[in-house]
């Protein structure tokens, strides 16, 4: 069982909202496994290099900087994952990942993930920012948080607010879902990183039961460009384990995302996209990459010519 672990600031927020509920508290309906949902869905363990990192594309490299999170998304795609209870990077592992980046100009972007990389201390994020500035002090670097929503007071740190804005080109990649989750103390986390010269991008995963409604969704993606967060991906659910009750079934989430579109700007909307079921890398739900549903489900076509199919779920209570 994947446990339950939330914040105070959660805490709280969950009895107010149902939303944050669903999203945080555990179900047994997380008992349920279909036979084709996966352990590692994405398929990342299959491009492992160098330790915790994953070089699934040629030009990015994902590191796992941590296991561990400030709390628990019910939804989590890596909750069966390999680095979930690892703690933060140590120097040899560090080192590999130095190595790796010298010995790969390819590589334009590193994508700092976990687990949530801000559940390090700030002693160690200025060891690792050094360490990737040394190897490559040309390279951007993202970092996949779910902490200003789940902790916001962690950016009321000014040094680790100072260390992000002198270390180059550096993005924060929230991860909201829903405008409940956008508190005063949370807007104010956003505020203060946007204001020391950080570019804010955000990823929602669409939920069932959370943020299945247009209206819902077009709330969230308008406040967020209002903070200076641009809406980046919008994610159809992965096949995880135990996950099938917040999947949304691919065609009435098409219908869901092509409403959108005539209700957000441009600046607010969004790529829909998913990732081929097992590997094979992230698709927009768009053709020519999402062809007609056939008896295997819908197919999917990378740019590089990996295919793959995405289930036609039934739109209902998982028993």
């Amino acid at each position: 069982m994947y446990p339950e672990k939330l914040t105070t600031h959660l805490e709280a927020l969950a009895l107010s909202s149902r939303a944050v509920a669903a999203m945080f508290r555990y179900d047994d309906r997380e008992k349920a496994t279909l036979d084709y949902e996966l352990a590692d869905p994405l398929g990342e363990s299959r491009h492992a290099v160098a330790g915790r990192a994953v070089h699934q594309y040629p030009d990015r490299l994902l590191v796992h900087v941590t296991g561990r999170c400030a709390a628990h998304c019910r939804y989590c795609f890596r909750r069966s994952g390999v680095h979930r209870a690892c703690g933060p990077l140590d120097e040899r592992e560090t080192g590999l990942i130095q190595d790796y980046l010298k010995g790969h100009d390819q590589i334009k972007e590193v994508l700092l993930s976990g687990g949530d990389p801000f559940t390090m201390g700030t002693d160690l994020w200025e060891y690792l920012l050094d360490g990737i500035r040394q190897a490559r002090p040309d390279i951007t670097v993202r970092i996949g948080t779910r902490m200003p929503v789940s902790d916001p007071v962690r950016f009321e740190d000014n040094r680790l607010i100072q260390l992000l804005a002198d270390h180059g080109v550096v993005w924060i990649m929230t991860h909201i879902n829903h405008s409940d989750e956008l508190t005063a103390e949370t807007k104010a986390s956003l505020e203060r990183l946007r204001k020391n010269g950080l570019s804010l991008a955000n990823q929602t995963v669409l939920l069932k039961g959370v943020n299945d409604e247009v209206e819902v969704l077009a709330r969230l993606f308008t406040t967020l460009v209002d903070l200076g967060v641009k809406p980046y991906y919008l994610f159809q659910g992965d096949l995880a384990l135990g996950t099938a009750h917040f999947r949304v079934p691919l065609s009435r989430a098409l219908a869901i995302v092509n409403e959108l579109r005539r209700h957000v700007s441009g600046l607010a909307m969004p790529v829909f996209a998913v990732d081929i079921p097992g590997g094979g890398g992230k698709v927009p739900l768009c053709p020519p990459w999402l062809g007609a549903p056939g008896k295997k489900g819908w197919p999917l076509t990378h740019p590089d010519g990996h295919t793959g199919f995405y289930p036609e779920e039934k739109d209902g209570p998982v028993k």
